[in-house]
């Protein structure tokens, strides 16, 4: 559901980088399922890339960037998608969005595996990218040379697989297209219950979704202030799917956009009894509450998580097992017990040894070990003070 987190984006105030400098009359972005614009503007690096030659061989991927600290988060997770699909019938193309100059210092700083083009009159551009799309913006172009998918380079590899798979369903992604433009249109106009109308009724089709979720609690809570409905709309989709973590994910971080952490208990309670058999998950959401500025750290959260990771009922291996014993004597240190933790550390040693944490393992059994030691110091004198 791409183009829905687009709206998503949206909603939370991303900046809009269509309408670059210098552009003249909009020209119409072609639409999903048409044929795509061929290539054109000044190569950069590699050599020269024409869709039509793709044709009935490999699919053909556009990446359009920008030079911004949007690109500088995405680009590497891009190149490792490269990397990813480089034994498989794809063609890989970077369309930097700015002058010649430009673009062609930055490709070859960054090593771009992959020819580029500098599409620096953004003719490109305005011909792939629609009204709600943002750049970085990833591209898909069919073997049969029509354009199927666009989005954000974090779904590009599912969509990827999908598409080579014979499993991507270009109808359903265009019935898709179109409900996200009609949602984003009542966003656009106010109107907020309209828009949510649309979303329950998709919701009726898809009740996890994650991104209808999102979109569906972000106005709620942000735009009709009602944040309790914002958050019982994320607990419906977890009743219907209690082990999508996505929807975890989203309840946390609305809980602090909606100044709700009073429920964080509740929801840490929830992952302990549905994810009991995956520990790297509680610890996953411990380590996060663990790294939390000192002002909101909440030593009774974390340790409910790690310590119910440390109880699992089963571990993936002794490796695993180690990793996580290893964590929760972190934790116990933390919350002012070395002594604790050194006893632990022993355990996570044994079930360590020969693996690559190991070495790690070592240097933290002889800290806690100094640690404890100061702590026995500690307690006797103050055994010592109380009986004078």
């Amino acid at each position: 559901m791409n183009k829905l987190s687009m709206i998503l984006i949206l909603l939370v105030g991303a900046a809009v980088l269509r309408g670059a400098p210098g552009a003249d009359t909009p020209v119409p972005a072609v639409a999903t399922g048409e044929a795509a614009p061929e290539l054109s503007g000044a190569w950069t690096r590699g050599d020269p890339v024409k869709i039509a030659d793709r044709r009935g061989k490999n699919l053909t991927v556009l990446y359009f960037w920008t030079v911004s600290q949007h690109t500088l988060n995405d680009l590497p997770r891009f190149k490792e998608i490269v990397k990813r699909f480089s034994d498989r019938p794809v063609t890989f193309v970077g369309v930097g969005c700015d002058e010649f100059r430009k673009v062609d210092k930055f490709s070859a700083a960054w090593d771009m595996p992959f020819p580029v083009l500098a599409d620096d009159k953004l003719e490109m551009l305005r011909r792939y990218l629609r009204k709600n799309d943002r750049v970085p913006l990833a591209v898909v172009v069919d073997k049969e040379g029509r354009l199927v998918w666009r989005g954000k380079t974090g779904v590009l590899p599912r969509a990827l697989e999908d598409i080579l798979n014979g499993k991507f369903d270009l109808a359903e992604n265009i019935r898709k297209e179109k409900l996200a433009d009609e949602i984003s249109s009542a966003l656009a106009r106010g109107h907020c219950e309209d828009a949510l109308k649309l979303i329950d009724a998709e919701l009726a089709r898809e009740p996890a979704n994650p991104e209808l979720v999102s979109i569906k609690s972000l106005i709620l809570i942000r735009d009709l202030k009602r944040p309790d409905d914002g958050i019982a709309a994320i607990d419906a989709a977890i009743a219907k799917n209690p082990r999508k973590l996505a929807l975890y994910d989203l309840k946390l971080r609305m809980l602090h956009f909606a100044k709700l952490e009073k429920l964080l208990p509740e929801l840490y309670d929830k992952l302990c009894e549905n994810f009991a058999d995956r520990p790297a998950v509680l610890m996953r959401y411990g380590e996060i509450e663990m790294n939390r500025p000192l002002q909101d750290n909440r030593p009774e959260l974390y340790y409910r998580l790690i310590s119910a990771a440390y109880r699992a009922p089963k571990f993936k291996d002794a490796r695993e097992q180690g990793i996580v014993t290893l964590f929760y004597a972190r934790m116990l240190h933390q919350c002012g017990m070395p002594m604790e933790a050194f006893v632990v550390t022993r355990k996570a040693l044994e079930l360590l040894k020969d693996k690559p944490e190991y070495e790690e393992a070592k240097v933290l059994y002889a800290f806690f070990a100094r640690a404890a030691k100061i702590q026995q110091k500690v307690l006797r004198q103050n055994n010592v003070n109380s009986k004078r």
